[in-house]
């Protein structure tokens, strides 16, 4: 059986401005420190498409409580920042939380995959 595609319990994927400048950030310096516009083009498209995967499959990342090896504390869980995705290549880190009574996947953090993005929840 062929399901179309808006039958598909599709989520929204709610990219935040923050991430958006990130995105700016990162292809400004490939093509410009870098010399490779083409390169930009193609690691900002390889972001967007895997965070655009979210929509059908929210929950492919990893648990944020998972890696940092204990749970959140009620503060950081109620700004709903609870999974991790690696995206462009396992150079970036985006991440998201899930909220499932709307459908809707937020994406308000993007760093480099090489940051120490764990002291960002304390």
């Amino acid at each position: 059986m062929m399901l179309e595609e808006d039958s598909l319990l599709k989520y929204q994927v709610l990219i935040s401005d923050e991430v958006f400048k990130q995105l700016e950030n990162i292809k400004d310096y490939i093509s410009n420190v870098k010399l490779s516009p083409q390169s930009a083009e193609k690691v900002i498209d390889t972001i967007l498409n895997d965070l655009e995967s979210l929509s059908l499959f929210p929950e492919r990342g990893f648990l944020v409580s998972e890696r940092i090896g204990r749970e959140l504390s009620k503060m950081k869980q109620d700004n709903r920042i609870a999974r991790g995705l690696v995206v462009g290549s396992k150079k970036y880190l985006a991440l998201y939380s899930i909220d499932h009574e709307a459908k809707v996947v937020r994406v308000p953090i993007l760093v480099s995959s090489h940051t120490d993005w764990i002291n960002l929840f304390f």
